[in-house]
């Protein structure tokens, strides 16, 4: 090889590196960058691909999220915000917030003056405006009063049933207000009339002069599953037409705490938040399936994801009655109820688990005409199981005044049915049940004694439920009472064990009239009386049985 061609070679292969290096400077890091996105482009189009292959599961989804804008769209011009103004007087509010204050605050108010406290228990007395004028207008804490007795604003939510100008709403949003106003969903504004109040199931009917109304249409309340999509539309802390959805936690939800007698709720995860009362809860074919009505809240009153809906199944009817009479009328038997305790089912002869336990029946009413006597256990009521007082009362209330339902129950462990005719419920059930003879305890006419069997939750009978007690709580003449003392429940009879009024009916078949049977008793602490008693004869007249027990 030529000596003189290898430092040339060496020279090229040099000049050839550094030729390389300087376009590195100059090219490289674009050509870093050129790799990276190539690289990165291979793993969107690897990603591209696999959601391809999804098309048809996301096609699903598309349906549902355009099932939910459907909803919205169709649903939201139905919905409105109704506001309540501030500084309005209701004499309820006031005596409630002085109670609070006299109760919890004043002791620590050092403000607090004679004259104040003098002018509040006299408005305390006699519910008149003027009588709160000495606080409301005091040069000093004038304006603390008039803030804290006059109701402050604020707002919930409607649903418009009636393009009439008729709206769905939650009684405690409108009740005691003496101003109320609808915001459209086009921003239109208008003076709501109330049309009638249900504080009993927590709606209230408004009405509103308006054009172009767009009504919402009432679904199958009873349809509705767990699980089942639903979607909440209202004004949430004052936020109109907004919309949240969420799934069916929960149906039949009742004694949940909250002040409203007849509780059958629907339960939802769906946001719902102060502000949301009385909007609609929707199905996904934009049906209202009930009203948004209250929340479980946490410390900062704020959805907590449980929500309680009254079903539409409710709203429906007490909306007509509100919208037609101002006022819902109501089925009524006449009779005090109690659960029943699964653990007892068999005491009172039952093979099933559930039922619920006539307590009292008030003279002259339905149940007393048609012969419904204390101890019978209701299993069902046209059809519809009774699974608990709260879920029963509900059914008997859905009946209209003077409605025929056929009752099933049992009796003694015998099962029965009857036809009972309801009359209207009483508007005040406290003095009915003050004013009105009752029974709570069965005519046992051989001891001369009226009993009942005994369960769980009963009044009398409280001391004896830590050990589960079997037997017959009884109540005598004074005589009587006066010498069993705490001896009043029954365990025995001639030596039979009494679990029920069914086993000593058996027990006392056995005997005849004129003679002895040996009665055993027992007290709270477990200590027990034997007593020996004549059996009287079977047509003995029935004493007083009782005024009403739970």
């Amino acid at each position: 090889m030529n000596q003189t061609a290898a430092p040339a070679s060496r020279r090229l292969i040099l000049w050839t590196w550094v030729f390389g290096l300087l376009l590195a400077a100059a090219f490289g890091g674009r050509l870093v960058s050129s790799v990276a996105f190539a690289y990165e482009r291979g793993k969107l189009q690897a990603l591209q691909t696999e959601l391809d292959k999804l098309g048809s599961e996301l096609a699903a989804m598309q349906n549902v999220s355009r099932a939910f804008n459907l909803v919205a769209s169709l649903a939201r011009p139905g919905v409105v915000q109704v506001v309540v103004a501030a500084g309005q007087y209701d004499a309820d509010y006031a005596r409630d917030q002085l109670r609070i204050y006299l109760r919890f605050e004043a002791e620590e108010d050092e403000a607090l003056t004679d004259s104040d406290k003098a002018a509040m228990l006299k408005f305390l007395e006699s519910g008149k405006r003027e009588d709160l004028n000495p606080l409301i207008n005091a040069p000093q804490r004038g304006s603390y009063w008039r803030q804290r007795l006059y109701r402050g604003g604020g707002s919930g939510s409607g649903l418009i049933f009636d393009a009439a100008g008729y709206i769905l709403t939650n009684n405690h949003v409108v009740e005691g207000r003496a101003e109320v106003s609808v915001l459209l969903h086009d921003d239109r504004r208008y003076a709501a009339k109330v049309v009638g109040l249900d504080p009993k199931t927590d709606l209230a009917v408004l009405k509103i002069d308006a054009p172009d109304l767009h009504a919402l249409s009432f679904g199958d309340s009873d349809k509705v599953q767990v699980g089942d999509w639903v979607v909440a539309i209202g004004a949430p802390f004052g936020l109109t037409q907004s919309v949240t959805h969420g799934i069916v936690s929960a149906v039949g939800r009742a004694e949940v705490g909250l002040p409203i007698p007849y509780q059958n709720f629907i339960q939802t995860d769906a946001a719902i938040n102060p502000g949301n009362s009385g909007g609609p809860l929707l199905n996904l074919r934009a049906e209202v399936v009930g009203v948004n009505t209250a929340i479980a809240a946490n410390e900062e009153f704020k959805n907590a994801g449980v929500a309680f809906v009254v079903p539409s199944r409710t709203a429906k009817r007490v909306a007509a009655e509100l919208r037609s009479a101002g006022v819902v009328t109501r089925g009524w038997l006449g009779v005090s109820l109690a659960d029943l305790e699964p653990d007892y089912a068999e005491v009172f002869g039952l093979t099933e688990t559930r039922g619920v336990v006539v307590t009292a029946v008030f003279d002259g009413t339905p149940a007393d005409k048609a012969g419904l006597e204390v101890d019978d256990v209701i299993v069902t009521l046209n059809g519809e199981p009774a699974l608990s007082v709260q879920q029963l009362r509900g059914i008997i209330a859905e009946q209209k005044p003077d409605e025929t339902v056929n009752v099933k129950y049992y009796r003694e462990g015998t099962p029965r049915e009857m036809q009972i005719q309801l009359s209207d419920q009483p508007k005040d059930f406290e003095a009915f049940a003050r004013a009105t003879p009752s029974r709570s305890l069965v005519w046992l006419p051989e001891l001369g004694y009226g009993g009942r069997t005994f369960r769980p939750g009963m009044r009398d009978g409280k001391a004896f439920e830590s050990d589960k007690a079997r037997g017959v709580l009884v109540s005598g003449d004074e005589k009587d009472s006066a010498r069993l003392g705490n001896f009043n429940l029954l365990i025995e009879c001639n030596g039979e064990p009494i679990r029920s009024i069914t086993d000593l009916r058996l027990a006392l078949a056995k005997v005849r009239a004129g003679d002895k049977v040996k009665l055993k008793f027992r007290d709270p602490i477990g200590d027990a009386l034997l007593v020996e008693r004549e059996i009287q004869p079977r047509e003995s007249k029935r004493k007083d049985l009782g005024s009403p027990q739970r």
